[in-house]
């Protein structure tokens, strides 16, 4: 799939400022399905459940459509009540949770939560009490599904933060998230999937890990953590391949990618192959990552051959510092394919940033740009590029139903 993240962005600053400040008050606009190369962002709460620093409630799950430039287009809701809903604990108790990964194919996106009505209490503090769930998305609104229970979490567990999933297919998952205070190692942490629905069967990898983010590239898993019971904070290579078994409680099972400046938390990351550098690790020679520890940033390394290294800086978001940073989208620039163009999301906001300094330059000390707002008594979580049309209906291999009944919301 090719992800679209146009350089005409910065050219618009006007109009997407604009943009992002009438999101304040806008009303929600229900979209059959997604324009491709949009940005797609999973939001919190609403009129109802405001998902505020003060909230420490479930609230409602809602993805925003916005264009490159940060023009609201439309939003498909998710359940929030009901044997289908899929609701996040709210900002209140941020726990890197919300995060919207893109598929290995291309065709799906895909995030979790718990199967809870908005409004209840914290499921992060119910100790194993609330079920988690995933939740997975087409281009078309009617392909929603989170019907797949995540049974190794719980209910009845020591329960784990779940922040949320990956998939190739959208037939098996690696969801991930924090490990159980109790320091358990046969739940939680990051677990395998497989199947859809609530038969899904679900077997734990790494019990005793805290992943912010899980994704793949080439056939090789990778995660990000801000949590000392992976190692150091920062990027990794989790073992071999795919895994889809039970590692068992080692740190051996992990391979860091480089050393990490100022303790920073890898909430997020992104890794491409840039022509530019003729060195490469399993195809991918360029690596970005997001953290809040120390300072809200974002930290690139470059693969030299041997290791992946990075030149010990930390780029803020700017004086107005993205909060909670959790997404992160990482493009070959159109114009110049060794020049990246960066989106990260947070709970104010959207923010864009260039990076031309090339593969092995680097990362430039420019502020970030701030696209979108986030409305008012709402907050933004996970953030990804919107998806193009499945090839065929039974590529998605979901058993999906339809939601398009609207929920009232007033910003």
């Amino acid at each position: 799939m090719i992800r679209v993240q146009s350089k005409f962005a910065g050219l618009m600053l006007a109009a997407a400022v604009a943009a992002g400040t009438a999101s304040l008050t806008r009303a929600d606009v229900l979209i059959s399905a997604f324009t491709p190369g949009d940005l797609v962002v999973l939001r919190g709460g609403d009129a109802t459940n405001p998902d505020t620093t003060a909230s420490t409630n479930q609230v409602s799950v809602y993805l925003d459509e916005y264009t490159p430039a940060g023009g609201y287009v439309g939003t498909v809701d998710v359940p929030s009540s009901g044997s289908n809903a899929l609701t996040i604990p709210s900002i209140g108790d941020f726990q890197h949770q919300g995060l919207l990964n893109l598929s290995g194919n291309g065709q799906l996106l895909s995030f979790a939560g718990y199967q809870v009505p908005a409004g209840s209490a914290d499921a992060n503090a119910q100790g194993g009490a609330d079920q988690p769930v995933v939740g997975v998305i087409g281009n078309a609104a009617s392909s929603l599904n989170t019907t797949t229970v995540v049974n190794s979490y719980g209910p009845g567990s020591a329960n784990p933060y779940i922040r949320g999933a990956y998939t190739n297919d959208g037939n098996e998952f690696w969801t991930f998230g924090k490990y159980p205070s109790s320091g358990a190692t046969s739940n939680g942490g990051l677990a395998y999937v497989s199947g859809t629905g609530p038969s899904a069967t679900t077997t734990t990898v790494e019990g005793f890990a805290d992943w912010r983010d899980v994704i793949a590239a080439n056939g090789q898993l990778y995660g990000g953590t801000g949590s000392s019971s992976v190692g150091n904070h920062g990027p990794y290579q989790i073992s071999t391949g795919e895994p889809t078994t039970n590692l068992g409680n080692s740190l051996s099972n992990n391979t860091q990618l480089g050393n990490y400046p100022g303790g920073q938390s890898a909430s997020a990351l992104a890794l491409l192959d840039l022509p530019g550098n003729p060195n490469s690790q399993n195809g991918l020679n360029t690596l970005y990552t997001i953290g809040d520890q120390s300072v809200s940033g974002i930290v690139k390394y470059s693969f030299n051959g041997t290791a992946w290294v990075n030149d010990g800086s930390n780029v803020g978001l700017n004086v107005d510092d993205v909060s909670n940073p959790t997404g992160l989208i990482a493009v070959q620039d159109p114009s110049n394919p060794n020049d990246v163009d960066l989106t990260v999301s947070g709970s104010n906001g959207i923010y864009t940033y260039e990076d031309t300094n090339g593969p092995t330059g680097a990362i430039p000390s420019d502020a970030f740009t701030l696209l979108v707002n986030a409305p008012a008594n709402e907050a933004f979580y996970g953030i990804a590029t919107a998806v193009p049309e499945p090839t065929t209906l039974g590529l998605l291999g979901l058993g999906c139903f339809g939601l398009m009944t609207r929920r009232s919301r007033k910003a």
